[in-house]
C-alpha cells in the first residue's frame, strides 16, 4: 500500500503555501479547469480534519493542508492528494491502497473528478478480489466496470459494465455537496495526480484489456461468487478484515494530534505526529491485558500457597 508521510510540516511562504526552502510551487492557473474552478473553499475546520483522523484512525506522518484557494484542488503537483470526507465514508482508507491509485492512473483521473460514491466500487472490488485470494488488477476491474461522465457537471463516475454479470449491486445515490468537504494531503511520497481534465474519452478508456491466464482464471473465479451489495463490502469490519483499514486504538495520536490540529485558526497547513518504527507495534486490547494481568496473579499466588505448604512441612515435629 502507498503510505503518504512527511519529513517536516509545510510553511506558509511561497505561492500556495510552498514549504520554507522548497521552490515555489506552482500557480494554480496552470493546472486548474480552463472554465474556471468548480470548487469552493473547503468548509472544513480544523477540528473537523481532527475528527476525521480520529475516526479513520489517519497513520502518523501526514500533513494536511486546508487551502484558502480551492484551485489548488484541481493542480496536477507531486505529492498533492485531495481527499473528500464523503470518500471517507464510502470506503476509502488511508493508507491509500496502491489499487486505488492504480485505477486513478490508468484512467488518468485527478481525484478531485472522481465521484465520491465511485470509492466503494474500487474499495468493493478490492475487498472481494482479497477475500477470493485472487490478484487483483486493474485489467480485471474493467472486466466489470466502467468510467462514465457525470451529467450536467465536471467529473466522472464508475458504474457496472454492461453485459456482464455485477459484481457489486446497489450503489448508493448521488451525495449533495460532496465537492465542499474536503482538504488535501501533501508530500503524498510517490504520487502526482493526473492532469484535470474533463473531457476524456471514456470509450477508449473503457475498452477491455487483453487478460493473461492467470487473470482469466481470476476473472472466472469471481464470476462464480455471488453477487453483493457494495454498501457491505466496504463496511469497517470487511476492511478491518481485509486489511484495509486500521483498528482504532492500534495507533494512539490523538492527544499529540490535539495541539497540531485544534488550536488556532490562521494556519492551513498541520502536520501530524511524525512515524516512528514504534507505531506499526499493535497494542493489546484491555480484554487481552486483563487476562494476562489475572494469569500473572494466579501464578504468584501458587508460588505463594506452595512456599508456605513448604514452610509447615518444614517446621512440624
Amino acid at each position: 500500500m502507498v503510505v503518504p508521510t512527511a519529513e517536516r510540516p509545510l510553511g506558509h511562504k511561497g505561492s500556495l503555501g510552498a514549504a520554507v526552502g522548497d521552490p515555489v510551487a506552482p500557480t494554480a492557473e496552470a493546472n486548474s479547469p480552463a472554465s474556471g474552478c468548480c470548487f469552493e473553499v473547503s468548509v472544513l475546520l480544523r477540528e473537523d480534519v481532527k475528527g476525521l483522523s480520529e475516526k479513520y484512525n489517519f497513520p502518523r506522518g501526514l500533513t494536511y493542508s486546508l487551502p484558502s484557494d480551492p484551485r489548488m484542488v484541481t493542480m496536477s503537483r507531486e505529492g498533492l492528494f485531495v481527499i473528500f470526507e464523503g470518500a471517507l465514508s464510502h470506503g476509502l482508507r488511508v493508507p491509500i491502497p496502491s489499487f486505488a491509485i492504480s485505477v486513478l492512473k490508468h484512467f488518468s483521473l485527478h481525484p478531485s473528478l472522481l465521484q465520491t460514491q465511485s470509492w466503494r466500487f474500487i474499495i468493493g472490488f478490492l475487498v472481494k478480489c482479497i477475500e477470493s485470494e485472487v490478484d487483483v488488477t486493474v485489467n480485471l476491474f474493467k472486466e466489470f466496470h466502467v468510467l462514465s461522465d457525470m451529467p450536467k457537471k465536471s467529473g466522472y463516475f464508475f458504474k457496472s459494465r454492461s453485459g456482464v454479470k455485477k459484481l457489486l449491486l446497489n450503489p448508493t445515490k448521488s451525495m449533495k455537496n460532496w465537492r465542499m468537504r474536503y482538504f488535501l494531503i501533501k508530500e503524498f511520497e510517490g504520487f502526482t495526480p493526473s492532469p484535470w481534465c474533463d473531457s476524456m474519452d471514456t470509450t477508449s478508456l473503457n475498452k477491455r484489456s487483453r487478460l493473461t491466464s492467470a487473470e482469466r482464471m481470476s476473472f472466472n473465479k469471481l464470476l462464480a461468487l455471488k453477487p453483493e451489495e457494495v454498501n457491505s463490502t466496504v463496511r469497517e469490519d470487511r476492511l478491518l478484515q481485509t486489511g484495509l483499514s486500521v483498528a482504532l486504538g492500534q495507533e494512539s495520536h490523538s492527544d499529540e494530534a490535539e495541539k497540531d490540529i485544534s488550536e488556532g485558526k490562521g494556519a492551513q497547513n498541520s502536520p501530524m505526529p511524525p512515524v516512528s518504527e514504534e507505531s506499526c507495534i499493535k497494542l493489546l486490547s484491555p480484554l487481552l491485558l486483563n487476562l494476562v494481568s489475572f494469569s500473572f496473579f494466579l501464578y504468584f499466588e501458587s508460588l505463594t500457597l506452595i512456599f508456605t505448604f513448604s514452610f509447615s512441612n518444614g517446621s512440624s515435629p
